[in-house]
């Protein structure tokens, strides 16, 4: 209670000193005394850091970074949130309202204008509809931004944050990263993969991987999901705005819906802050386009990369901008130096910041990416169209918009009608087609693009990669994850020709309403919101708590006075014993070195030579380097007391490579075929795991 009241309430006494005496002649302002208030906290969190530095003897930014993520610093921590928000809207109304009075009239002013104008928004009070959507409007987009973020912020360990790429992998690696302070350290040998080089865990600077690196994975992920939801509404916004300079209050609503739906689209969270700032990219590109002379903007280009997933959107934003660049060109016959200086900008911090991409890159055919290049030979045209179909229905599973259910039929219809207007446009030349080029011509590319990038992907998923220069075993079929931001962009061109036709516009308002109940409520592989809220009400999920269960693991490490032994885990992920502290020789990494490959191969020979399956999937790629055989290593939340299983590994091989403890969620029942010793089993209530500990003499 004390430390809530120091670090909110000793703020206060700032505002309230400035509203009641320096200002006391002035009429009280609201905004201006919550923007003090927040200013005030900040200053009071970063000099009580400093002062911490000096009185707790810290030695590195990261031990401050520590002591605030300690779970006795709760407050300390997620004021940080609350400072980010802070700046966010500060650095966004700074720039786009430039001609405000004072920065602290800039704040919600984009958000909440209508409320901020009051009665003025409205010229005749007497326009119920224009008030219906107007409430509508101010009531979704925070009330959904609220249950977007608020229930990882409030449930903390207990919510149920994605397995797959995520908790499997990531979390772990990123977790050993923060606890160990590698994160600007990471040429050397890391504590995984028996010291394989740190290139190999494909780390880069960007905002999300500093988010988790530095800040430990939990309070990344929150980070992540402000900052993912606050750019991607923003930047939706500003470039809908940009496009249609001459738009209707009505439209200009419609917009604050579509860009929310945007912003809280589910994908993967590592590609989250890279698909919501598209828009920023394309709003970017516009402007530069729109200057002949030099413009200080252009510079914007060197940050965009630290928000980007190079795999999953910079290498194709870099593809499109020098596209587009070369069609403005013809088109104008002048080279525009702002786009030429932002391509050659973000080329050079794409580097940089990706520095361990391009590492192995050039070295791809010592990774086990070179595994991946051996083209298929055979295609079969019933499975083309069958995978093209899903495509097209689906999108990209790490970054589905969730189009087929109201987005697509929505639009269908859309455009069957437009195709009739343009029909009775053409014959009766209205002007139709003349005053509305910019929407059609986003509804036909947008069309366009989702059968070419269907097309794209199908076309390398059942027989062709393209393996172009450092890039082989890249892969392309990524480009349909883009559709993500363009069929929202289809959804504001419809809207601006359907005009000021109230009822049509009720159409668009109830498309994008049912849309946000759509990303909401659909399961998904990634829609960790939706598992959360329903594991609230019934308690069959598997939480953060639950996976990784450091309270069962340090009792192990305790009671073996563990000290940096080389252990594998048996039925479970690999990453749950890299989270808590464990070095380990498997692990789930999309790349790593073959040489390592080949070793951990020697270990799990036997299993890959009773297993087929596992195999061909180890033979032909190895992501997963796991001890497999017949105990699944994905155990379901109340699945803790599982049948004796067979381990199938190589113990000679196990050994060379100075393997010590196995740690088996199950017994091992041929232990001494194996000639490894039992040495406890461990269990808790608050578990989900019963663990089995090996010893390899």
């Amino acid at each position: 209670m004390l430390s809530i009241l120091c670090l909110f309430g000793l703020p206060l006494l700032y505002p309230i000193f400035r509203a009641f005496v320096v200002e006391r002649h002035r009429k009280f302002n609201l905004r201006s005394f919550i923007v003090g208030y927040i200013g005030a906290a900040v200053a009071f969190n970063i000099l009580l850091s400093l002062g911490l530095y000096f009185i707790r003897d810290f030695t590195s930014f990261f031990d401050i970074i520590h002591y605030i993520n300690n779970a006795n610093s709760f407050v300390a921590k997620y004021s940080i949130v609350i400072v980010f928000i802070t700046i966010s809207f500060i650095a966004i109304e700074s720039y786009f309202k430039r001609d405000s009075e004072l920065i602290d009239n800039r704040i919600f002013v984009y958000l909440c204008k209508p409320i901020l104008l009051g009665r003025n928004y409205f010229s005749n009070k007497g326009e119920m509809v224009y008030k219906i959507f107007y409430c509508t409007v101010i009531i979704i987009v925070p009330a959904v931004m609220a249950l977007d973020v608020l229930p990882m912020i409030l449930l903390g360990e207990k919510y149920v944050h994605t397995i797959h790429d995520g908790l499997d992998s990531y979390a772990g690696t990123v977790q050993m990263i923060y606890d160990n302070r590698l994160y600007f350290n990471m040429n050397q040998s890391m504590p995984v993969m028996y010291g394989e080089e740190g290139k190999y865990l494909m780390l880069t600077y960007t905002l999300y991987d500093f988010y988790n690196c530095v800040f430990g994975y939990i309070f990344g992920q929150v980070l992540t999901r402000i900052t993912g939801v606050l750019v991607g509404f923003f930047s939706m916004l500003f470039l809908l705005k940009r496009i249609y300079p001459q738009r209707t209050r009505l439209q200009d609503n419609a917009f604050y819906l579509i860009s929310i739906a945007f912003a809280i689209s589910t994908c993967a969270p590592n590609r989250f802050i890279a698909y919501t700032s598209l828009p920023l990219i394309i709003y970017l590109f516009i402007v530069l386009n729109e200057k002949k002379k030099f413009a200080k903007l252009t510079l914007f280009a060197l940050l965009y990369p630290l928000l980007a997933a190079f795999s999953s959107t910079l290498i194709f934003v870099l593809g499109f901008w020098f596209i587009a660049s070369i069609f403005e060109l013809m088109r104008k016959k002048y080279i525009n130096i702002n786009l030429i200086c932002g391509f050659m900008l973000m080329c050079i911090s794409s580097f940089f910041v990706n520095i361990y991409y391009f590492m192995v890159m050039f070295t791809s055919n010592e990774s086990n990416r070179s595994l991946m290049l051996n083209p298929k030979v055979e295609f079969d045209m019933s499975s083309f169209l069958t995978i093209f179909t899903k495509n097209l229905i689906n999108g990209q599973y790490h970054s589905t918009s969730l189009h087929k259910y109201v987005i697509l039929p929505f639009l269908i219809m859309s455009t069957l009608c437009i195709v009739v207007v343009f029909c009775i446009d053409f014959i009766r030349k209205t002007g139709y087609i003349k005053h509305n080029k910019l929407s059609l011509i986003l509804l036909t590319g947008g069309w366009l693009f989702w059968f070419f990038s269907a097309f794209f992907a199908t076309f390398q998923e059942v027989g062709f990669e393209f393996g172009i220069l450092l890039l082989d075993g890249f892969n392309w079929r990524r480009v349909i994850g883009l559709m993500r931001v363009v069929w929202f962009l289809m959804l504001a061109s419809v809207t601006m020709l359907i005009k000021e036709r109230i009822i049509l516009l009720c159409f668009v308002y109830g498309a994008v309403a049912m849309q946000l109940i759509v990303i909401v409520t659909t399961p998904t592989q990634y829609n960790s919101l939706r598992d959360s809220l329903e594991n609230v009400k019934h308690n069959n999920q598997i939480t953060f708590e639950d996976f990784f269960s450091t309270e069962l693991f340090d009792i192990i490490k305790d009671d073996i006075d563990y000290s940096g032994e080389w252990v594998v885990a048996y039925g479970y992920h690999p990453s749950v014993l890299i989270y808590n502290g464990f070095r380990t020789l498997d692990g789930y990494y999309t790349v790593h070195s073959m040489e390592y490959q080949l070793k951990f191969r020697e270990i799990i020979a036997p299993a890959l030579d009773a297993f087929s399956d596992y195999k061909n999937y180890y033979d032909g790629w190895g992501g997963r380097m796991y001890l497999f055989g017949e105990l699944s290593f994905e155990p379901l939340k109340n699945e803790k007391s599982v049948e004796p299983a067979v381990l199938l590994i190589d113990t000679e091989a196990f050994r060379k490579y100075d393997g010590k403890y196995i740690l088996s969620r199950a017994e091992i029942s041929n232990a001494d075929d194996l000639g490894i010793n039992f040495v406890n089993d461990y269990s808790s209530n608050e578990s989900m795991y019963h663990i089995y500990l090996y010893e390899v003499p």
